[in-house]
């Protein structure tokens, strides 16, 4: 998806308050230069994923990988930019190790209010991230941490949600290290 496409062409100025256009996905790299846990994001719109018209609700991926920080980091300077809800979302087998995992996370978002959080105990992080896309105008989640051999043969979160997505997926890259 270029520019032009995300954008859907609309030069119109939004009021304050008012949810931004797609353009802001379409210029997420430069959102993301102001969020110095940030080294990359791409935006990756699936064939047969429907852009919204506006970002009004963001699933965050939580994990606990080196890009977490930086995710949720970016999720939310998406959030305050478009005025969008963020809902913390993430597939544990130990609820304990989950709940403090959104503990993490929701601390990083120190007073930004619009934010739930889910803890799901069944199903792969993949799968439940991809059937609860279908909900939400975007998906942020960390790059792979996986090499190319090993993702060929076990797999990639991260991949398989780009791949089945129902919605734009913000693929984050910190700058070095930035777990919860």
């Amino acid at each position: 998806m270029n520019a032009e496409d995300a954008a859907g062409g609309d030069d119109e100025e939004r009021l304050p308050g008012e949810p931004a256009a797609l353009d802001t996905l379409a210029d997420v790299s430069g959102l993301a230069n102001g969020v110095p846990s940030v080294a990359s994001v791409e935006v990756r719109c699936p064939a047969d994923a429907e852009p919204p018209e506006r970002v009004s609700s963001i699933l965050v991926a939580v994990g606990g990988g080196p890009h977490a920080g930086a995710t949720v980091d970016l999720a939310r300077a998406l959030a305050a930019e478009t005025d969008a809800w963020i809902e913390l979302f993430h597939v544990a087998t130990d609820d304990a190790d989950g709940e403090a995992l959104l503990d993490d996370a929701t601390a990083r978002l120190s007073g930004f209010e619009r934010v739930d959080r889910w803890l799901v105990d069944e199903g792969t992080p993949a799968s439940a991230i991809v059937e609860q896309s279908a909900y939400y105008d975007a998906v942020v989640i960390g790059s792979s941490t996986r090499g190319r051999v090993e993702r060929f043969v076990l797999g990639s979160t991260t991949a398989t949600v780009v791949e089945n997505a129902a919605c734009p997926v913000l693929v984050v890259s910190g700058d070095g290290a930035t777990p919860l």
